[in-house]
């Protein structure tokens, strides 16, 4: 009888255990072609690599960035993705983060764009910018981080690492670049400002400089950019 309890208990174990196993839960961050280092919570959980799973997650929101080979840099990464990512906790959640990567990053590349080109006339989301992105719209709670890093900022070296880590594709829109350009007390701060961003402005011909800055000069130059910027779009996306 002991020989039997004991052979039970044996199968049950066993069974729990491949049922454990064949329970693969977790985030699969993956892209078609270029080598990608993925961060969770801004903590790096792989090497370079084409596919990067992460188990043992708990239901949760996790603040997921990807990084990308670039080609043409010397082997640099560089960001093409973030997002705060829902987990349920159950099952395997999949980010193919392939369509953020910027057509410069991978030649021939083997996937279509995630949205067609407005053919409108309007500059959105569907055309390329001088980048080479297709600019989605940034989130709000990254927009929020942007703004505190950018008021925190003295020096121009301060409002430079600002925007070290923003992903490339995430664009903003006319009147939040006017909020940010008015944020600085001098105008070469703001010059700063705008080289980052004029290619990050998704509708960059509803832009108005007006009384932003301090001299005629900088809001000349800075509607140069403008200017240039939208020439770029539209050559790109004839």
């Amino acid at each position: 009888m002991k020989r039997i309890i004991l052979l039970c208990t044996l199968v049950v174990s066993a069974a729990v255990h491949l049922g454990a196993q064949n329970r693969i839960s977790g985030l699969s961050v993956f892209s078609n072609r270029q080598p990608i280092i993925v961060f969770i919570n801004d903590v790096q959980v792989c090497e370079p690599t084409l596919s990067c799973f992460i188990a043992n997650l708990e239901n949760d929101s996790y603040r997921v960035r990807v990084m990308a080979l670039s080609s043409g840099r010397n082997g640099m990464f560089s960001p093409v993705f973030e997002s705060f990512v829902f987990y349920s906790g159950f099952g395997v959640k999949q980010i193919d983060v392939t369509p953020y990567i910027p057509h410069e990053n991978i030649p021939n590349p083997p996937y279509e764009p995630p949205y067609p080109p407005n053919r409108g006339g309007g500059y959105d989301t569907g055309w390329q910018n001088s980048r080479g992105y297709r600019l989605q719209p940034m989130p709000a709670e990254t927009y929020a981080n942007l703004k505190n890093k950018i008021a925190e900022c003295t020096f121009e070296s301060d409002y430079e690492r600002a925007f070290d880590l923003m992903v490339p594709a995430y664009g903003i829109t006319a009147s939040q670049f006017r909020e940010l350009l008015s944020m600085p007390s001098f105008d070469d701060r703001r010059k700063v400002i705008a080289r980052h961003l004029v290619p990050q402005i998704i509708d960059i011909e509803n832009c108005n400089l007006s009384k932003v800055c301090d001299f005629s000069s900088t809001e000349k130059e800075i509607h140069k950019q403008l200017k240039a910027e939208l020439e770029s779009r539209k050559n790109r996306n004839r």
